[in-house]
């Protein structure tokens, strides 16, 4: 078994064993790098999902063209529609 995986090694001189413990077991092998794999994708999403957490968040903020806004302390809601917005009692 081990003269099988050293002859399918690059020639490498330093880590000789740490290539023979990964291509020993292939099963082994492919299970976790398909769960590394896996872990990778679900980052990618979680960081998608946060971007366009914050694009959606900001969006209004970005649009808006000025230095300074003064509004009342009663508006509770910066970009809706006067219509929309519910009298403070």
């Amino acid at each position: 078994m081990a003269s099988d995986t050293v002859g399918i090694l690059p020639n490498t001189r330093f880590v000789p064993l740490a290539w023979r413990n990964l291509l020993s077991n292939k099963r082994r092998l492919l299970r976790s790098s398909a769960g590394i794999g896996f872990a990778v994708l679900l980052m990618l999403v979680q960081l998608g999902f946060e971007r366009a957490f914050f694009d959606a968040s900001l969006g209004v903020v970005r649009q808006l063209d000025g230095d300074l806004f003064v509004m009342r302390a009663s508006n509770r809601c910066f970009s809706c529609p006067r219509s929309w917005r519910k009298p403070v009692s």
